[in-house]
């Protein structure tokens, strides 16, 4: 490993294939609670359960992954023209992509599968995932969109010292989730929307803490103190990694709802991940940015298989093997993602 660390665009879309890959194993083996009567797979023992449900337990840190990314890659697109239209731009192509996929493939197979119940209202609530019972893992959406319009005031609020703004962006917003979290529930709307807020707050330090590595550039400074380790670097990074991945896996990942470990873990786990991964066969990073680069459509994609008809998830669970389930799922989305990407291409072509 004498090359020196940088976190390039390249992996940017290795850790995005990395984080939907740790996304399904986590929603289809670290749930056996949500399986339907006749769904079961073969996985690898592993103390009390299986190797694949760990995995899953692990898996859920996808979410602070992508949250993370998200922060660290507006930071250069901010830094390369105005914040608002930026801001604006991804947006708009980050919704036309998921509404192509809730209107292109989503209601479609509802439909075809008998569902009645999906009224215009329901509709319009899923559009910006008000409602997720139509994509069942959509409330990232609604995650995204709060981040995009917020994000440039954070970008505008940072200091030009870290150890001012860091502290800040991680307690400031555990601080309002504690509030928030005294709110009586007067109503279901007062309800919700001091949950969805709630659930604002918990992320956001993960998106922030993305923005500051990029701004202070904080990952060439790791990877400076980890090439000092010269032989031992590689070795290092894996037991740090296995070390990392039982803290998430077995001890608490939240303080409640109001602040997430995560926004510790995602930083390190992203350079080991790619000290690692640097070592491995160019064709293992080629599918990994191949499925970054697919990530989102099958984040939503794949929410079919947990939706309200069971044939689906018997049918992404029909090749039985915990490998070949994953695999299996990963090939029924590409083409509908490929096919998606060729609509939106279309579609910003137009507009242009």
């Amino acid at each position: 490993m004498k090359e020196k660390f940088s976190f390039t665009k390249d992996y940017t879309a290795i850790i995005k294939g990395v984080a939907i890959l740790l996304m399904l194993f986590h929603h289809f083996f670290g749930f056996p609670e949500w399986y339907v009567e006749g769904v079961s797979y073969i996985g690898i023992p592993f103390r009390v359960n299986t190797a694949e449900y760990v995995i899953g337990q692990f898996g859920h840190i996808c979410v602070a992954i992508f949250a993370f990314l998200t922060g660290y890659g507006m930071f250069f697109s901010y830094k390369s023209g105005n914040t608002l239209k930026t801001t604006l731009k991804k947006l708009v192509t980050f919704l036309i992509s998921y509404w192509l996929i809730l209107f292109g493939v989503v209601i479609p197979i509802n439909l075809a599968l008998g569902k009645t119940d999906i009224t215009l209202s329901l509709i319009l609530q899923n559009m910006v995932a008000y409602d997720c019972s139509l994509v069942t893992f959509g409330w990232y959406v609604r995650f995204y969109i709060e981040i995009m319009l917020t994000l440039p005031i954070f970008y505008k609020l940072m200091s030009k010292k870290a150890y001012i703004t860091i502290p800040i962006f991680l307690l400031l917003p555990a601080l309002i989730n504690y509030r928030l979290g005294q709110v009586p529930g007067t109503s279901m709307l007062v309800i919700r929307l001091v949950f969805f807020t709630m659930e604002y707050f918990l992320w956001l330090p993960c998106v922030l803490v993305g923005l500051c590595f990029a701004r202070y550039k904080l990952f060439d400074k790791i990877g400076i103190l980890f090439e000092k380790l010269k032989k031992y670097e590689l070795p290092v990074c894996v037991i740090l990694m296995l070390i990392l991945m039982y803290l998430r896996a077995y001890k608490e990942d939240t303080v409640g709802v109001m602040f997430s470990f995560d926004v510790i873990y995602v930083p390190i786990f992203i350079f080991l991940c790619c000290r690692i991964i640097s070592v491995l066969p160019g064709y293992v990073k080629s599918a990994f940015s191949l499925l970054g680069n697919h990530s989102m459509n099958i984040w939503f994609l794949h929410s079919l298989f947990f939706s309200r008809t069971a044939i689906l998830m018997k049918y992404a669970f029909a090749p039985k093997i915990s490998v070949l389930i994953i695999l299996w799922v990963i090939l029924l989305c590409l083409p509908l993602s490929t096919a998606l990407n060729s609509v939106s291409a279309l579609i910003f072509k137009k507009r242009r």
